[in-house]
């Protein structure tokens, strides 16, 4: 394996490591069911199912490499 392809993997793996972080961050809003305050990791897991789910009806989006929120062209 390259030093770059290990330099890639510790990159992936300390952002994992920072996401994991979110799961202690409890946010002020409720559960539409309103039985507990959702963590910022459960939160930001459905944000990332939206835009997964929905982003077929976007043109020019491609959800899995990376270029939501950018201007096409």
């Amino acid at each position: 394996m390259t030093t770059e392809a290990l330099e890639t993997i510790r990159r992936q793996l300390a952002f994992l490591s920072e996401l994991d972080r979110l799961k202690s961050v409890i946010r002020q809003s409720p559960l539409i069911n309103r039985t507990r305050r959702e963590n910022s990791a459960e939160h930001s897991w459905h944000l990332a199912m939206f835009a997964l789910v929905l982003s077929e009806h976007v043109e020019d989006v491609d959800a899995l490499h990376g270029n939501i929120g950018k201007s096409p062209g």
